[in-house]
């Protein structure tokens, strides 16, 4: 949950209009990370102008956009997807390190209810989940992590050259992540890899910085592959063994 450094009114200062047709190719994408629903006092009390949000005003606001993405909690969820759109999905945000403050079953994980700008036919496949921890000591309670950041550019299938923008913008996080992934997608696309940006591995910086990211990301799965166990490679190994495994060093001289 973020909220606006200077109001917590909806998109402030922002107005939302459809795209035009003759210019399709380029999407208005709307991202709200709002206070959540009944948590605006409870958690921003000290800022008298961050009132309880009107979530369904909000909703209608998104809707003017070619895509959008709202963070919610779980609790909220039977109160927001009747306000959606029958096309919206559901994506989680994995928390394996979040705060559980007595809540038991821990709240470890939280809804984005999303319609993606355009299809993602013929593009890498990305998951409708993402497993990251959240972040600490950045200001405001709930600023978003790079990583989710990255995850609901490709989730909502967005291109470099669309605009975005964040009706919530809180810390400004959000909006640094979307600067810096268009640098990396144009790169990408420049170096005709067509592994994706977000490949299905925490190493989305390291792969992000390296000059040849399509080799790099394939030794990482492979190096992956290689330590993982199943019974069809414990199989192998004792069949191998049979056969006298590998051969010596010794055993190759005079061949």
């Amino acid at each position: 949950m973020s909220m606006k450094q200077d109001s917590c009114s909806i998109g402030a200062g922002v107005s939302a209009t459809k795209t035009d047709d003759n210019n399709a190719a380029i999407k208005r994408v709307a991202y709200a990370d709002p206070p959540y629903v009944g948590q605006a006092v409870r958690r921003y009390s000290h800022d008298p102008k961050c009132a309880e949000v009107d979530h369904q005003a909000l909703i209608q606001q998104l809707t003017t956009y070619d895509g959008w993405a709202l963070s919610c909690s779980t609790p909220s969820l039977r109160t927001l997807l009747p306000m959606c759109p029958r096309d919206v999905r559901v994506a989680a945000w994995v928390k394996p390190f979040c705060s559980f403050k007595g809540a038991n079953p821990a709240y470890a994980w939280e809804p984005i209810i999303y319609r993606p700008c355009r299809s993602r036919k013929g593009r890498f496949v990305v998951r409708d989940w993402v497993a990251e921890n959240i972040t600490l000591k950045r200001g405001l309670c709930g600023v978003k992590p790079d990583r989710f950041s990255y995850w609901l550019f490709e989730l909502l299938a967005m291109e470099s050259g669309d605009e975005f923008v964040d009706l919530f913008p809180g810390s400004g996080a959000v909006m640094r992540a979307w600067q810096r992934w268009k640098g990396f997608e144009i790169e990408r696309r420049a170096d005709g890899d067509p592994i994706g940006l977000y490949c299905q591995s925490r190493d989305l910086m390291a792969i992000a910085a390296k000059p040849n990211r399509l080799g790099f990301a394939a030794g990482l799965l492979g190096r992956k592959g290689g330590r993982a166990k199943s019974e069809a490679k414990a199989n192998a190994v004792r069949a191998n063994g049979a056969l006298g495994g590998r051969p010596s060093k010794d055993d190759t001289v005079g061949l």
